[in-house]
This record gives structure tokens, sequence and C-alpha cells, in this order.
């Protein structure tokens, strides 16, 4: 879907151990305006890695994620991180409250320990 050559860096979307992308199934999930607006971001991403030449990208202090942050009305998460492989998408999800969940985060740690 997203791993091919569109910019300088190789951009991945999560997979198991399965094969399987949860990452992709909710990507799949969004209607087609949240769609568009996170393959906006992972375009970003291919072209600049994880820099600060994104104004949308945040690095969350204590981990080894970045943020992405897509806000307006459907106030958009993506996780991800710089890998031997490129930068890989780990999560993805629609924030619904101020405060981002100790899960989400977690989940996305753990999926990154999964294939570093």
């Amino acid at each position: 879907m997203f791993n091919e050559d569109m910019g300088k860096y190789k951009v991945w979307l999560y997979r198991d151990m399965n094969g399987d992308s949860p990452v992709e199934k909710s990507f799949k999930r969004m209607n087609k305006s949240q769609q568009s607006k996170i393959s906006k971001q992972i375009l970003h991403l291919s072209e600049y890695g994880v820099s600060i030449h994104n104004n949308s990208l945040k690095k969350l202090s204590g981990t080894p994620l970045w943020e992405i942050r897509i806000l307006g009305k459907d106030n958009i998460r993506l996780f991800c991180a710089d890998t031997k492989y490129g930068v890989t998408v780990l999560h993805i999800f629609v924030k619904k409250s101020q405060k981002t969940r100790i899960s989400d985060v977690s989940m996305a740690v753990k999926r990154l320990s999964t294939i570093s």
C-alpha cells in the first residue's frame, strides 16, 4: 500500500509475525477524507523522514516514537519510528480525548519491539 519508493525514505506499515497489518486495517476503516489526510502525511514522511521539516511531527519524550498529529475535526494520530527498514508506522487512531491513552503508546512501543 505505502511500501513503495515514493520519496527519499521508505515508509512501512507495521505487520505482525503472521503478516497481518493492524495499521492497514485501521486505515481502511477510516473515511475517504481521513484516508486522504493520512496518505498526505505518509507521503511527507517518505520525503523528509522523521525530521523537524514536518510541522505535524513531534517526538514522544521517553520513547523511541514520533507522533504525527492531524488536527481538525478528525484529530488523527499516527505513531511511527525510524527503524532499520525505514520509517515504520506502528499505530493509527482517532484521538477522542484531550490526553493520549497510555494503551495507545504502549501498543506502538510493543509493536516496535517486535521489529527492531
